[in-house]
């Protein structure tokens, strides 16, 4: 092929992809149970506690119950968390990825 067949080509392909329908993508909400699982995994991988942006300073450990994560400052109180909001940062700074 020569170059002008080349991009006769290239320019027929886009005007295809440009008649196509674009597929949605869907957003993943966030599973608590994964949530739990990453974030009791990376307690227990650095000995770290870790950051929520709300609810409580520091947390050490999270479970899911009824559906909704929690998590615990102390191990004796457990406080609910929206995923939808609250994000998680490690002891220095990075964020922890549910």
């Amino acid at each position: 092929m020569t170059k002008s067949k080349d991009i006769q080509g290239l320019c027929k392909a886009f005007a295809r992809l440009g008649q196509q329908p674009v597929a949605k993508i869907a957003l993943k909400s966030t599973n608590p149970a994964r949530a739990a699982k990453r974030l009791n995994a990376h307690h227990e991988r650095f000995g770290a506690g870790f950051y929520p942006t709300a609810v409580c300073p520091r947390a050490f450990g999270a479970r899911v119950r009824a559906g909704l994560l929690e998590i615990t400052p102390d191990f004796e109180t457990w406080l609910s968390v929206d995923l939808s909001i609250v994000k998680f940062k490690d002891h220095v700074g990075r964020p922890i990825s549910i």
